[in-house]
């Protein structure tokens, strides 16, 4: 099982279903299908994120707290589409291509994001968001978790 870090709020807008797509600059590789989604140590940075991400956070959980330096969610990574054209200013949706299979087709976007040509979405579903985070460091991009860390979310995810 694979883990990508994700800074805060995003990591808990991904666990707790309101953001859909996490993007990157680059594609998962073929035949990633589970994720653990870990909220990294850093937050960005208070002007960086409007009010109304932490209100509907709040608004979803409840809680005004964000986990750090843990892992947050399991989710399936469902597949990856490169953005070819932005969506309006309006946002909505946009054009894009699979990654793995060549195929266009249109994406909805989410307020949370670049939505710019190039940008690598992947469309992150089945996200179980862990009642208890488990702590653990983080890394740079794909990266697999000690064993330790495996069972103690294995424990809490419907997974085999």
């Amino acid at each position: 099982m694979r883990a990508l870090t994700v800074w805060q709020p995003w990591a808990s807008l991904i666990a707790h279903g309101l953001k859909l797509c996490e993007l990157r600059t680059w594609a998962p590789p073929a035949g990633l299908e589970r994720l653990l989604v870990h909220a990294g140590k850093r937050s960005m940075q208070p002007g960086d994120v409007s009010g109304w991400t932490f209100a509907a956070l709040e608004r979803k959980t409840g809680r005004p707290d964000l986990p750090y330096g843990a892992i947050v969610a399991a989710c399936e990574v469902e597949d990856a589409f490169r953005v070819t054209r932005a969506p309006g200013r309006a946002g909505g949706v946009c054009r894009v291509e699979s990654v793995f299979t060549g195929e266009p087709g249109w994406l909805a976007t989410d307020p949370w994001g670049q939505w710019e040509p190039g940008t690598v979405a992947w469309r992150l579903t089945a996200v179980e968001p862990l009642a208890v985070p488990v702590k653990c460091g983080g890394r740079q991009g794909l990266w697999t978790p000690d064993g330790e860390t495996l069972e103690a979310v294995r424990g809490q995810v419907d997974w085999p």
